[in-house]
Formats: structure tokens, sequence, C-alpha cells
């Protein structure tokens, strides 16, 4: 059994005031006397009026019990809090006001997870019943549950639920005051509501607040702001999206299924979907900080510049189109790295641009070699200003040579050159010191007079030995007089009791090795254990 909001005894039947002094009531509540909300209370539970539910809730206040309860809705608190608030207004009896803040909740969704649903069935069950009001129905048709909750099962809930409230209150018409309109004109009119934005508007906001967070990536409160910005905007699972993720890399908590979700189908509602690959790109705090480029003609001018792009650090190219207008746009301002396919679209483009990046990665020489424009621009290239790092591979020691001796040849650059056999003899003997060589598992590279080889821990010491020319068809091929010590880093020795590492399960027994293949080459031998740093392989994300 309900409460009723205030002692009623006090209040004359709604049937004994004539029209008039309903009215006078009216003016009187609007003009702050709280003692005529009992019996304009009376009349509206009678009549269900629009104008006057309208100006009990706007002036009713929050003094009285129900007031209070109303107010406490909004006020801050967890999930299990809001649940018991709403159950709690069940205890009153029929208040505009409580109407009307349950709708609010509806048509403004603060926590979207099942866990609610006891809430919401108390909320539906008191707006179908004792909470009828004739403002409702036009609201709840009104409200976008898609756009509240996404594409959850708690959506297909919860529009059961809105579609089942409907259909109860079909039929139930508001009542008419005489002076319905004098009642009304009462109720201070809201603001209208702002003209829908133009594109162009949304647009240069949208710009404005990537902006912000490209000139700091690590600002989490920017990028809970841009979430606001796209649910205001319709763009609800992006909003969403950011907002789980940002909120999971502020409180360090593991991935929901609903973000799992949203992922799963980011090229449906990220807009830069239709240029990135399925399942090769990766979001850092809801915003694409890596991903495969793949440039359908009809696209890359439509999307080329977007203020999305902003936030990308890694790219790897894909085998079709021309990526360039993408990749050099200025926008892309935190590009650090970009690895381009085996055939190296966009790369010319990219040679003759002042594009951010710091890394080219996965340049396959033969094939820039089969154009002599291309070949001439990588080798003659002046531009890129911040690149210092050139990854390659399948050249000649010669045509390497040209490159990192070329215009790319400034100060603080590293070049990384991939040998896939053990024929590196000729590269170790005019090898500079701002290039490292990989052979099958083992790093090369020089520090004056010293020449330095790491080996992988998935390899082992007879990996060495083909590619320094010691053993096999590449023996009496170490460059004698060009290095005077060898220096031979391995895994730390506990990564020894590893399969491949089974023959030197002591650092004698390594010693012994090292000593019968580096020995006869008449250079000193040096052995490091240790955890050490591989530049060849670079970040995970250019795995992509």
């Amino acid at each position: 059994m309900s409460k009723s909001v205030i002692d009623m005894s006090t209040a004359p039947p709604a049937a004994a005031l004539a029209d008039a002094s309903i009215f006078d009531l009216a003016k009187a509540l609007a003009a702050g006397q709280n003692e005529a909300l009992p019996p304009l209370l009376n009349v509206w539970i009678d009549q269900r009026s629009v104008a006057l539910g309208a100006l009990i809730d706007h002036f009713g206040g929050d003094k009285d019990p129900v007031g209070a309860a109303c107010a406490a809705i909004h006020a801050p608190g967890k999930s299990k809090q809001l649940i018991a608030r709403v159950k709690d207004l069940e205890q009153w009896g029929p208040d505009p006001r409580v109407a009307s803040v349950l709708i609010g909740l509806v048509e403004n969704v603060k926590y979207t997870a099942q866990a609610m649903k006891p809430m919401w069935t108390s909320l539906f069950r008191q707006l179908t019943g004792e909470q009828w009001d004739p403002r409702v129905p036009p609201r709840l048709k009104a409200v976008d549950v898609t756009a509240q909750f996404g594409t959850s099962d708690m959506t297909m809930w919860m529009e059961k639920k809105v579609a089942k409230a409907l259909d109860a209150m079909n039929g139930r018409g508001a009542s008419v005051l005489s002076r319905e309109n004098d009642v009304a004109a009462l109720v201070p009119t809201r603001a209208p509501a702002p003209e829908p934005s133009s594109p162009g508007h949304d647009d240069a906001i949208e710009a404005e607040l990537l902006a912000t967070i490209a000139a700091d990536l690590d600002n989490n409160e920017a990028r809970l702001v841009y979430a606001d910005f796209l649910m205001q905007r319709g763009q609800a699972d992006f909003g969403e999206f950011v907002t789980l993720q940002v909120r999971r890399a502020m409180t360090g908590g593991s991935v929901t299924s609903r973000e799992e979700a949203l992922l799963k189908k980011a090229k449906k509602w990220f807009p830069l979907g239709p240029l990135i690959t399925k399942d090769d790109y990766d979001f850092d705090r809801g915003l694409l900080d890596a991903c495969r480029i793949y440039p359908r003609k009809n696209k890359v001018q439509e999307l080329a510049g977007h203020p999305l792009w902003s936030t990308v650090r890694w790219v790897a190219l894909g085998e079709t189109g021309d990526p360039a207008p993408i990749i050099t746009h200025p926008v892309m301002r935190n590009l650090h790295s970009v690895k381009v396919w085996t055939y190296p679209r966009g790369l010319a483009g990219l040679l003759d641009s002042d594009a951010s990046i710091e890394e080219l990665r996965g340049l396959y020489l033969p094939n820039v070699l089969r154009n002599p424009e291309l070949w001439r621009a990588l080798t003659e290239c002046t531009r890129l200003p911040n690149l210092r790092l050139v990854q390659m591979s399948g050249a000649t020691f010669e045509d390497a040579q040209e490159v990192w001796s070329g215009g790319l040849d400034r100060p603080g650059m590293q070049f990384l050159m991939g040998r896939y056999t053990h024929t590196v003899p000729p590269f170790l003997a005019g090898l500079p010191e701002n290039v490292t060589l990989l052979t099958p598992n083992v790093e090369f590279h020089v520090e004056g007079d010293a020449l330095y080889c790491t080996v992988l821990d998935n390899a082992n010491i007879s990996d060495l030995a083909p590619s320094l020319g010691l053993v096999g068809a590449n023996e009496g091929n170490f460059p004698a007089g060009r290095f005077q010590r060898v220096v031979v880093r391995a895994p730390e020795q506990e990564r020894w009791s590893a399969p491949q590492w089974s023959r030197w399960q002591t650092e004698e027994a390594m010693v012994q090795e090292l000593e019968g293949m580096l020995g006869p080459a008449g250079a000193e031998w040096v052995l490091e254990r240790g955890t050490h740093e591989f530049k060849y392989l670079g970040s995970g994300r250019l795995q992509l």
C-alpha cells in the first residue's frame, strides 16, 4: 500500500473545487505558496491534467518527502543505490514529480548492465500503475533504446519493456481543465531546443576535440569529453566504446564482454572502417592506435585527412591502392612507424613528403629496384625530416650500401638489414656502425673494431658459426683482420635449459664451443650472458 504524498485530510476533495479556485491555487503554488500543493495534487490525482502535472512538477519543490525522494535519484551514488532509490519511490502515492523523474531515467540511461533489471522493472510498474502521467507516453515513444544501450541483450529486453508499457498506457487519455491553457501559461516554457547542428559545425567541433587529444595522447579526460560528444551526436556505439576503454585504462579493470562485442563490430561504427582491414587494427583508450590500411579508391579522397587519423601511431600498408594521400597528410601528426607491403605502394609519395614518421619498415629492395624512378627516390631522399630508422631486406651488399650511404645517411639514422641466408661475410667486411644485420636468429652490429653477435633465445651457437663463415659453405670467409674482438651475446643461463640450448648446460661447455669456432679466425672472443635488446624485431604492433 503506497503512502499519500502528504496528509490529504487537509485538502478538499477535487469535486469541491470550482474551476476558478483551481486556477487561484495554481497561481498560489507558482508564487511559492506550498500550502496550495495538497489540494492541487488531489485534483491531479482525480483528473491527470497535463498542464496541472507540469505545474506541480515545476513548482512542487523538494522540501516535502516525495520531493526529497525524487531529488535523491540524481544524487551521486553507485548502481545499487540507484536501484534502491527507484524502488523507494513505490511507497509514495501518485505525483507528477515521480513520473517525471522516472521517465527522465529512461531518456538518460546512467547504467546499462543487466544487473539494473530490478530497477527498470520497478520503474515501468510505477509508470503504468499509480504514477500514470499523460506526459509520459510521448516522451517514452521518443526514446531511442538502441542509442542508449547499444547492441546488447539489454537493448532487446528494454525494447520489450518499453513496448509493453506503451501498450498498457494506450487509451488512457489526459483530462483537460476548463482553464487548462491558463494553468499551462503559469509554467515557464523551457528554452527552445537548439537547432540541429549542421554537419560542418559538428565536424569542426570534432576536429577541435581530436586535436586536443592528439596534442597529448595521455589525456584521458579529453577522450571522455570526446565520448560525450559522440553520444550527443548519435554515434552511441563509438561513444560507449571510448568510455569503456578509457575507464578500464584508468581503473586497471579487465576487458568486459560489452567492450569485446563492440570491438568485433568496429568496422561498422568506426568512421575509418572502410579503410582498415578486418582484425588488423588496435584501439588504445577508444581511439585508433595501429592499423593496416586498405586504400579503396572511392574512399581514400573522402577519408584522407579525417581527424580520427590524428591518434594513429603505427601503420602497415596493404597490397593494393595508393595510401600516400592518407599517410602523408598533416593530420597524421602522431604517425611514428610505417610498414610497407612487399610491393611498396605509397612509397613514392611518402619519400616525397615531410610526413612525421620516424620509422620506415618492411622495404623489400628487389621490388624497389624494379622501378628505376622509385629506386632513385629512395637512394636520393632528403625529405622525411624525422626519419631515424629504415628496415630493409633482400638486397646485395652493393645495393644496400647505395641506400645507407645515399640521401638517407644523416645524423642519428639507423639501418636494419635483413639477410635470410647465412651468406653474410661480404656484409661483415664493410658493415658501417649505423647498420644492424640480421641472419636467421642472429643480429650483428659493429662498434669500432668489435663485432657484436646477439643470439636470439630460440637459436643457439650453431646458428652463429655459418653466418660468421666459420663452418659449412662459408668456411674461411670471415673477414680477416676486420675485427679484433667478437662479442657473443647469449641468453641468461636459465634459458639454456630450453631444448635448443641443451648442448650447453654449463658455461664451460659454451666457452669450449666458442673457442673452437672463433680461435682459428684470429679474433678475441667474449661471451656476454643476459637479456639483450633486438633492434630488428621492433614493436609487436608492427606485426600487423
